[in-house]
């Protein structure tokens, strides 16, 4: 037969597509029989598949599928029209049969189309059980078969995930009631610096340190968040109108807007009540959040907030941040106040005490608080109560992130630039706070993020402040309790503060009247005093000089001839160290209770690195290091003190140090870490100082080891004799996935290197001829169940349980082999789930806490309890 002109051509395909929508399968027949293109575009329906998948035609899409190839993958399109035919199972089993499945993409409308399917669950296990590609960030509903998801529970979690957003409901957690204390202090805290109380950092009890060891402060946040909400507003219900009050999103300017005020409320006494009674509701999960802190140690007596939107005039040309305290005391006197008012058996409605101290409450960053603008004292008193809680509420949520990057909450699937805290209102009709992200200039190295900052809405416009960079203005024991931990370096022969180490920096006097942040530590003798009993201004000490206006074309021609290329330059890194090493001897550290680094997203391997060799020396104790045997590939956990002991003697094999009492004393098991810390510091001066470099260059050189940002390497380092930048970079899959375990996290770290020692178990023993390092059959770690005080979990692993562990945005399930109660358990991965969208990281946890499984954690020193294992992959 010939080939058909134009016109004839697209007559054909219309009778295909005529007869396809009608389902005439005898016809289709017909017309492919005589050349028509089931392929061709052409129609309403475009092609002869489209039509088919329109009307649902069974027998026609197999005549079709089976007569001609497909040219093309099937669309999206034409499998979300299929998904959403009644028999829609049939026509899919049918697709997934004929067609090739590289040609079929699972995408997330088509799993959404599957999912709204009254035969939900059968075309999800369906499409789940295909072997059709599907989208990256939808390969999690397929693993999660593999650790006890049914459909349905995959499905929920998908639909949730996209039509509850930005929300994610949570059931509330019943907790121990606990009490706030006004007076209380942690001992040895921050505020004892105007005391001259603190202590050199060599004669330091650990026992705080370890304690905090035995919480899990990803669990301590959950809870602090549940109980604060976001400006005391939850998700714990679907019913809205049971909410305490209503929170506004705009996406386009990542903004939101909280509003205690709700359409059903009664402008009555009576509904007044009502409505303060909501607000009290709000206020005592705030009491108990600031509780909760104050009993983990993550607080003493109050907590700080950031104020913006003031100016010091000559002093600082940038626009200030201001520390600002607010005591605890009082949430418990608003809260006492409110619970006076709506009493039932109260019978008059005063509300002077609730006005005062909500204006007190308020003070803190509003100034000029005004008189009512109202005629109803009891609505203004109803709306300043309200921004007082409100307040209260996200200032102590942010103060447990250090107020560095918008608020991470795991109810809530939007990242919020602005918070307009707006009262008791609806419109912008009263004044109202507004809680902000701001730039900050040289504490920014520090924070390596915005902070948030609250304002009263009269203050400088946010428009005016966005765009700058801020300087902070605080006391010294403000500063330290809102970014520390952190330490006082005081100058040995007069006892004079020189210099404020926090984050990986120093905090420095500029003989300007003005404070400076910076990473390189001067001569301790150069440096000017600081006053810490006075609050410190700490900038940037370079202004624009907005006269001067160079043209850029100009000073280029002057500059040619002293231009070069591009290259790389040698790390002061080195240099800095060896110079602060070296200036051991002339400065004391002085060392407070350190509680809990509230700086979110850094693992606890950069923080620890982040410290100056004088204070690196706390974390030797630590099981961080992990020994690679070169000759069977059997992994286990060691105290850093022995890597350093191991290490010493390629590092430095010229040193005359690596061969003394340092090596034995760092392989002595006996010796506990506040002696060894003693006996370091009680070198001599020449000794002390290498002590401290070789210590902090070892640590630093093996910080990229581990498991690398791709996750598809391990990297295993090699140092020998001098030769120190060296590594295997092991391959992440088959037998050794499981490395992924050893992910750097907020509560683990890993140095790993390459022993010539030959580890063995009862599984894996040595052949004799080993090879290079290639595969990393096993780990032998301790690991420890997370508690919740809510649930009572069994003493020890058992044998087929189910639990999982919790990275930076990964989530790894697990197994336990445990046949006899006397047998050391093995952990098998099940699957890893990485580089999770936050809301579906939460959504995963939360649904894990429903099942009440177990998050694990390796155990970080001898001091936390928790039971030997065995890590591997099983291999089938």
């Amino acid at each position: 037969m010939s080939t058909p002109r134009a016109g004839e051509q697209l007559l054909t395909i219309l009778q295909t597509t005529a007869a396809v929508i009608r389902g005439y399968s005898e016809i289709v027949k017909l017309l492919l029989k005589h050349g028509a293109d089931a392929n061709a575009q052409g129609g309403e329906y475009g092609t002869a598949i489209q039509a088919a998948a329109s009307g649902g035609h069974i027998e026609t899409m197999q005549v079709l599928l089976e007569r001609q190839e497909l040219e093309n993958s099937l669309t999206e399109e034409t499998l979300v029209t299929v998904l959403k035919q009644s028999n829609a199972f049939g026509l899919m089993s049918l697709i997934l049969r004929v067609i090739q499945a590289d040609k079929i993409k699972i995408t997330e409308e088509v799993l959404m189309a599957a999912a709204q399917n009254e035969h939900r669950i059968q075309l999800v296990a369906l499409l789940l059980d295909s072997s059709s590609a599907i989208s990256e960030h939808l390969t999690w509903a397929r693993e999660l078969s593999e650790v006890g998801y049914d459909c349905q529970d995959i499905i929920n979690i998908f639909l949730e995930d996209k039509e509850d957003s930005p929300w994610i409901y949570f059931q509330p957690t019943h907790l121990p009631h606990s009490e706030i204390q006004p007076d209380r202090h942690i001992p040895q805290c921050y505020h004892l610096l105007s005391a001259g109380e603190l202590r050199p950092m060599q004669n330091s009890d650990p026992n705080l340190k370890n304690n905090s060891m035995m919480h899990d402060h990803q669990e301590i946040l959950h809870q602090i968040q549940e109980h604060c909400g976001l400006a005391g507003i939850s998700p714990i219900t679907r019913t809205m109108t049971d909410w305490v009050g209503k929170i506004e999103f705009n996406a386009n300017d990542r903004a939101l807007s909280v509003s205690y005020a709700l359409p059903t409320d009664e402008q009555t006494i009576r509904g007044i009540g009502v409505t303060l009674s909501r607000i009290a509701q709000a206020l005592e999960g705030i009491y108990q959040a600031a509780a909760l802190m104050q009993a983990k140690n993550l607080c003493c007596n109050s907590f700080t907030v950031l104020k913006s939107g003031f100016q010091v005039d000559g002093l600082s040309p940038s626009p200030l941040e201001e520390i600002i305290s607010i005591p605890l005391k009082l949430i418990l006197d608003l809260l006492e106040e409110l619970k006076k008012v709506i009493n039932p058996a109260s019978r008059n409605f005063e509300t002077d005490k609730i006005l005062s101290v909500s204006k007190k409450v308020l003070g803190y960053i509003w100034t000029n608080i005004p008189e009512n603008p109202s005629d109803s004292n009891a609505q203004w008193c109803l709306h300043l109560c309200a921004l007082s809680v409100q307040f209260l509420s996200l200032g102590c949520l942010s103060y447990s992130q250090a107020h560095i990057g918008p608020l991470r909450l795991f109810f809530l699937d939007f990242v919020a630039q602005k918070v307009r805290l707006m009262g008791f209102q609806r419109e912008q009709s009263q004044p109202f706070l507004v809680a902000e992200m701001m730039n900050l200039t040289c504490l920014s190295g520090m924070a390596r993020d915005q902070v948030l900052c609250f304002r009263a809405s009269e203050a400088i416009s946010g428009n005016q402040l966005l765009g700058s960079q801020h300087d902070i203005v605080g006391h010294v024991d403000d500063l330290l309790d809102t970014w520390g931990p952190g330490n006082l370096i005081v100058r040995k022969n007069d006892r004079s503060t020189v210099a404020i180490k926090i984050g990986d920096g120093f905090v420095l006097a500029s003989g300007s009247g003005k404070f400076h942040w910076t990473q390189q530590m001067p001569d301790i003798k150069k440096l000017d005093s600081i006053d810490i009993a006075k609050p410190l201004l700490i900038g940037s000490l370079v202004s624009i000089n907005a006269v001067c206006k160079p043209i850029e074309i100009e000073a280029r021609n002057i500059s040619a001839n002293f231009l070069e290329q591009l290259g790389t330059t040698p790390s002061y890194w080195e240099k800095s160290q060896r110079q602060l090493a070296a200036q051991a001897g002339q400065y004391v550290v002085l060392q407070a209770a350190e509680t809990y680094n509230k700086h979110p997203g850094i693992p606890e391997k950069d923080r620890a690195l982040a410290y100056p060799p004088q204070e690196l020396i706390q974390f030797l104790d630590n099981y961080w290091g992990v020994q690679v045997s070169y000759c069977t590939g059997v992994a286990r956990r060691v105290r850093l003190r022995r890597l350093i002991a191991d290490l010493m003697p390629h590092f430095f094999p010229a040193s005359k140090h690596h061969s003394s009492d340092l090596e034995a004393k760092l392989r002595d098991e006996t010796l506990q870490i506040n002696g060894l810390i003693g006996w370091i510091n009680g070198l001599s001066p020449d000794v002390h100082t290498e002590t401290l470099y070789i210590i902090s260059r070892i640590l630093n050189t093996l910080r990229h080891t581990g498991l690398d940002p791709t996750d598809m390497n391990f990297c295993v380092a090699w140092p020998f004799q001098g030769s120190t930048t060296q590594c295997f970079k092991v391959p992440v899959e088959y037998e050794n996935v499981w490395v992924r375990f050893l992910a750097d996290s907020h509560d683990c770290a890993a140095f790993v290197y390459l022993t010539m020692d030959c580890f063995q178990t009862s599984d894996v023993r040595c052949k004799g001829t080993p090879l290079a390092c290639q595969n990393i059959h096993l780990l032998e770690t301790t690991v420890a169940r997370i508690r919740r005080e809510e649930i009572s979990y069994p003493s020890a692993l058992e044998h087929h349980e189910t639990c999982f562990f919790s990275k930076q945005d990964s989530m790894f399930w697990v197994k336990v082999l445990k046949e006899n109660m006397d047998q050391v358990a093995s952990l098998v991965p099940l699957i890893y789930l990485q580089k999770l969208r936050y809301s579906l990281l939460q959504r995963l946890i939360l649904s894990e806490r429903k099942r009440q499984r177990s998050r694990l954690r390796e155990t970080p020193t001898s001091f936390a309890q928790g039971e030997a294992v065995l890590v591997f992959s099983e291999q089938d």
